[in-house]
């Protein structure tokens, strides 16, 4: 990955959100929906399908290209929604009420 208008912390953190909450078929689809190209002749150092595919798509990004990197800020900003629905969700009343019936 080289340096770019995004950071590779940044990268790093919607990357790992990505591989622990998504399906390799939410990944693929999100990334594919922004038009971002993926590069499967790529092999990451990284372990693991998720972050395989995700390091092929970013690999494929010219990170100090600015119509490159809008394509894959729309990827975020689907994760972004993703942590938002989650949140929504888990502060929601009727999964409050459904935790106390529980006991937890």
């Amino acid at each position: 990955m080289n340096r770019g208008l995004v950071n590779i912390k940044t990268r790093h953190i919607f990357r790992e959100y990505m591989v622990n909450w998504w399906t390799l078929r939410n990944i693929s689809d999100e990334f594919d929906s922004a038009e971002v190209p993926c590069h499967l002749e790529y092999e990451p150092p990284e372990p693991g399908q998720r972050r395989t595919l995700i390091e092929q798509y970013y690999h494929a990004v010219d990170w100090s290209n600015w119509r490159d990197v809008k394509k894959v800020l729309k990827v975020y900003e689907s994760v972004l929604q993703s942590v938002l629905e989650t949140e929504e969700l888990t502060n929601s009343p009727q999964l409050t009420t459904t935790r106390r019936r529980a006991g937890s």
